[in-house]
């Protein structure tokens, strides 16, 4: 199932069916769908571990480096008092909700 599902998607729907359709033709009774779930996750987290383990292994030393000093940097940002008032990436990115006064206020400020 690594190798051939999930090269291709790690949707679980998609996973799932993929897994079914699999014992049909093979003409195997499916397990009980907690089963069934217990093995995708586990497939899932197998396969995503062997391709971060696979690029890590890729990355030179000094790329490493330069990915700690990166997080060093980025943490010693977060603790300074101005970063207090400017937006988070994540805070950038993020629905901003419904438009009323509320939100509004929120956004205002920082224009």
């Amino acid at each position: 199932m690594c190798k051939h599902v999930l090269h291709h998607s790690h949707e679980f729907n998609y996973v799932e069916d993929k897994l079914y359709q699999q014992y049909k033709e093979l003409k195997i009774v499916p397990p009980t769908p907690d089963r069934v779930e217990r093995l995708i996750r586990s497939a899932i987290y197998s396969y995503e571990e062997q391709f971060f383990t696979t690029i890590y292994q890729r990355l030179s030393n000094q790329t490493c480096e330069g990915i700690d000093r990166l997080i060093n940097h980025l943490e010693k940002v977060d603790d300074s008092p101005e970063t207090e008032e400017a937006l988070t990436f994540h805070e950038l990115k993020s629905d901003p909700g419904r438009i009323g006064v509320v939100s509004a206020s929120l956004v205002l400020p920082l224009i």
